[in-house]
Formats: C-alpha cells, sequence, structure tokens
C-alpha cells in the first residue's frame, strides 16, 4: 500500500448520480409492473461513487403530466442512447 501522499495523487473515476424516489406505488400496480414513475429529490438526491460500483445506466424522462396523477414524475428508460435521436435534422 501506498502512502497517504501517493494515494491522493491517484486518479480514479467517480461519477455523480441521482437518487430518485420508490416507484409510485399505484402507477406501478396500474401498469402490471412496468413503469417506474418516480419522483426526482433535487440536490439532497445528489452522490458522489465511485465508477466501479455502476453496474448499469439508465435515463429518466419526465412524465406526461396527466389529471388526478401526481405532478413532477419520472419514469425509467432502460435503452436511451443517441443512436436513438435524430439531433438538427427535420
Amino acid at each position: 500500500t501506498g502512502s497517504d501522499s501517493e494515494l491522493s495523487n491517484m486518479e480514479e473515476p467517480w461519477a455523480l448520480v441521482s437518487v430518485y424516489s420508490d416507484p409510485d406505488p399505484d402507477i406501478f400496480a396500474e401498469s402490471y409492473k412496468t413503469i417506474w414513475a418516480c419522483q426526482n429529490k433535487g440536490s439532497t438526491g445528489l452522490q458522489v461513487i465511485h465508477a466501479s460500483n455502476i453496474l448499469s445506466l439508465v435515463s429518466m424522462q419526465p412524465m406526461p403530466v396527466f389529471p388526478d396523477e401526481p405532478k413532477n414524475l419520472w419514469f425509467v428508460v432502460e435503452k436511451s442512447s443517441l443512436e436513438e435521436v435524430q439531433l438538427g435534422e427535420d
């Protein structure tokens, strides 16, 4: 093992992640457990983790607002990539 000064000079990959609430139980049940609609916790949900702890990535997209549904919900999209988006094209 190295000294404290050697460890402080090492570059390690870290990631800033956003932790969301558990899924809304009503939407989750009504969707046959397919829609994970979660509340964004804002800055209190931000955590820095070591990149080696990341097992997979998802994106959180804003949930459309429907009458009588909770507001500020976000839903999980498991396979979101730039290949699926056409940027700057009509």
